[in-house]
C-alpha cells in the first residue's frame, strides 16, 4: 500500500486539489465536530501544465462564492501570473479552460516566494498578492479585485513595499505569508 507519493524530478505545473469530506464526524476532545469531515475525496486539476510554471505558488479562496485564487511564478520568463476559477466566457486555461491565468507583473524577475490574501467582504473578491522582486531584492505586492457580478479582473499596480540591495544581498521579500485582517486590511511577515 503507497502511503505517499513525490514527483521529486519533475515538475507538471499549477495542480489545484479540492477536498471533499466523507461524512464521517471527526472527534475533538471529548465532543464529536459535526461541522468538519476528514478529506476521504479530492478532485485535482491540472491547471496550468508546463515545467516551468507553479513554483512559488499560493492559494486563496473566496468565501462567498467558492472561487479560487492561485498566484505562481513563471521561472523561465520570470513573471507572476494569478490563476482563478469563474471569471467572463470561458477562460483559457486549466481542464476545458475553466481557469483563467493573468499575468500580473513582468518587470524583471518577479513572482518568487508569493503569497496570496483574499478578502470576501464587499461586492467584491478583493486579493493582495506579495512577492519577491530578485532584480530588486525587494518585496512588492499587487493588488486586485474581482467583480462578483462581471467576473472582471481589475487590477492595480504592482508596488514595492521594502527595498533591499542585490549588490550587498540584502534581500527583502523571501519566504512571504500574508493575510486579511478582521478590517479586511492585509498583513504581510517576511524575512
Amino acid at each position: 500500500m503507497e502511503l505517499f507519493r513525490f514527483n521529486v524530478f519533475h515538475f507538471v505545473g499549477v495542480v489545484a486539489a479540492v477536498g471533499f469530506g466523507s461524512g464521517a464526524a471527526i472527534a475533538s476532545g471529548a465532543a464529536a465536530r459535526t461541522d468538519a469531515y476528514p478529506m476521504s475525496e479530492w478532485r485535482v486539476e491540472t491547471v496550468v501544465s508546463s515545467w516551468n510554471v507553479g513554483p512559488h505558488l499560493s492559494v486563496g479562496t473566496d468565501t462567498i462564492t467558492g472561487e479560487t485564487l492561485i498566484s505562481f511564478y513563471d521561472r523561465v520568463e520570470g513573471d507572476l501570473y494569478l490563476a482563478r476559477t469563474g471569471g467572463p466566457g470561458p477562460g483559457d486555461c486549466g481542464p476545458g479552460n475553466s481557469w483563467t491565468c493573468h499575468l500580473l507583473d513582468s518587470e524583471g524577475d518577479v513572482g518568487q516566494y508569493s503569497s496570496i490574501a483574499v478578502d470576501s467582504g464587499g461586492q467584491s473578491i478583493g486579493f493582495w498578492i506579495s512577492y519577491f522582486d530578485a532584480t530588486q531584492a525587494a518585496l512588492k505586492v499587487v493588488e486586485g479585485y474581482v467583480s462578483r457580478t462581471t467576473g472582471e479582473l481589475i487590477v492595480t499596480v504592482a508596488v514595492t513595499v521594502d527595498s533591499g540591495n542585490p549588490g550587498t544581498s540584502l534581500y527583502k521579500g523571501k519566504h512571504i505569508d500574508a493575510a486579511v485582517d478582521s478590517l479586511g486590511l492585509p498583513r504581510i511577515a517576511y524575512q
